[in-house]
This record gives structure tokens, C-alpha cells and sequence, in this order.
């Protein structure tokens, strides 16, 4: 098993945890946030799981397979924005249906056009709009949560995390070039 693929494995058994966790903590209570999350999860297990069985040669290389966990991991991170947006009741259901179809095709098409051209764009733009979720969590974290929510410790952690994410998203774009 290579570094990528145990590294991956890590990920999965915490998500696989954390998941567990939220579960047990909420059984019959799960409101709209929880459940955002927990698709979250879901996509990360995907995402995770399948880049094992990728790394250790158990799935092919194809487009279908790299297609999964590039959407898995964008449709994850707009779970979480949902999740967030969702506590202030400001979330409905049919634009989050509506954004994991555009991620979905947006990903797709670039999978599409992955062997035709320099894979390194769709690296670059996966980075980018993942940057931008990151960004717009800060913003609802700042601007919607915490007004609704003042002095909870909670918020304030999501949105020094949004803002460490925010970090991470710009190395990763910095780094394609």
C-alpha cells in the first residue's frame, strides 16, 4: 500500500468515526444540518474508499473512477455550506439539489475532456471552486451565523476553520502553477 492509499485509509476510518459519532449523538433528533453533514460524510467515504481501491490497482484508472471522487469531495463541501446555511433556516432543499446537478455536470464534462487535454486545468479548477466553497462558508460563518448566534464558541470555531481551509484552497491553487 502506497502513502496516498494509507493516508486515504486514515480518512476514511475518520470519517467513518465521526460519522458513527453523529449518528449516536442525534439517532431520531438528526435535523437538516445533521443531515447535511452526514452526506458529507458519505461523499468523503466515497471519495476516500474509492482512491484506496484506485491506489492499490483494486479499480481501474478510467474516467468514471476519477469522476467519483473529484464530485464526491465538491459535493461534500457544498453539504457542509448547506449544513451551516441550514441552522439559520435559510436553506431549502431544492437549490442544494439543484447545486450537486451542476457540480455533477461540471465534473463530469471536465472528466470528458481530461484525456483530450492538459489534466493539470481540471486539477486547477477542482482546486478553485473548492476554494470557493471554502470562502463562501467563511462569509456564511461571518456574516449569517455569527449575527444569529453572537458569543457561541461553536460558530466562532467554523468560521476559524472555513478561514484555515481558506489557507489550505489557496496553497492548492498556488501550487498548480
Amino acid at each position: 500500500m502506497n502513502a496516498f492509499a494509507a493516508l486515504c485509509f486514515a480518512y476514511l476510518l475518520f470519517t467513518l468515526l465521526s460519522s458513527s459519532v453523529l449518528i449516536a449523538a442525534f439517532r431520531t433528533r438528526l435535523d437538516a444540518s445533521a443531515r447535511y453533514i452526514l452526506f458529507s460524510e458519505l461523499c468523503m467515504f466515497l471519495s476516500s474508499g474509492l482512491l484506496i481501491l484506485i491506489n492499490i490497482q483494486a479499480a481501474p484508472v478510467h474516467a468514471f473512477t476519477i469522476w467519483i471522487p473529484n464530485f464526491a469531495v465538491l459535493a461534500s463541501e457544498l453539504a457542509i455550506l448547506c449544513g451551516i446555511l441550514s441552522i439559520t433556516k435559510k436553506m431549502d432543499k431544492k437549490w442544494f439539489a439543484l447545486a450537486i446537478i451542476v457540480v455533477a455536470a461540471l465534473t463530469a464534462l471536465g472528466e470528458m475532456y481530461r484525456d483530450a487535454s492538459n489534466f493539470r486545468w481540471i486539477i486547477l479548477a477542482n482546486s478553485v471552486v473548492l476554494t470557493a466553497f471554502f470562502i463562501a462558508n467563511y462569509w456564511i460563518c461571518k456574516y449569517v451565523l455569527e449575527p444569529t448566534f453572537p458569543n457561541n464558541p461553536f460558530t466562532s470555531f467554523l468560521r476559524w476553520l472555513a478561514l484555515g481551509l481558506i489557507g489550505f484552497g489557496l496553497i492548492r491553487v498556488i501550487a498548480n502553477f
